[in-house]
């Protein structure tokens, strides 16, 4: 029998056997025991313990009468499909529908806004540009093409006008 100090540690690295220190083998071999534990925890059954209220099973799951009958262990079917064939059914909060809907109809209204710009002419395009999409003011606009505050009004209203016109005839 060996001693603690003749007792060697070996990893296996590309296929290869190596020799390693005792404490880089615990420190390799204790998360992967630790995984493998908690892992054979979530298979138990979850009871009801008097006592502590909701515990996990500490028999074998193999001599264990509720699961021999049949009964999947509680812990292991986390899935939604199991969930469902329980009975439990989980109303959407999402309406998927409305949202391809509501998509569909900002991609419509999108188009017939670009055709209704392409109605307009550059000037006219560079003004609503500048104004809605940039976000320049009306008097830097106006101070830009060289004409009075007042007279970019009046050319602006009239510019709704006629793209309100063409999105009413579509």
């Amino acid at each position: 029998m060996e001693t603690k100090e003749q007792q060697r540690y070996y990893l296996i690295v590309k296929g290869q056997k190596v020799e390693v220190s005792e404490e880089v083998y615990r420190a390799y071999v204790r998360p992967i025991r630790a995984e493998q534990r908690a892992a054979r925890r979530r298979w138990r059954c979850i009871k009801r313990s008097k006592k502590y209220g909701w515990v996990r099973c500490q028999k074998d799951c193999n001599e264990c009468p509720y699961a021999r009958s049949g009964h999947p262990a509680l812990g292991n079917d986390a899935s939604l499909e199991a969930l469902l064939i329980s009975g439990c059914d989980f109303p959407s909060t999402v309406d998927i529908e409305g949202e391809l809907i509501e998509r569909e109809e900002q991609e419509e209204r999108a188009e017939m806004i670009q055709n209704a710009m392409k109605q307009l002419n550059e000037r006219q395009r560079y003004i609503i540009q500048a104004i809605y999409f940039e976000g320049k003011s009306k008097s830097a606009v106006a101070e830009e093409l060289g004409m009075t505050k007042s007279a970019l009004s009046q050319a602006l209203s009239r510019i709704m006008q006629q793209l309100k016109n063409f999105l009413q005839k579509s």
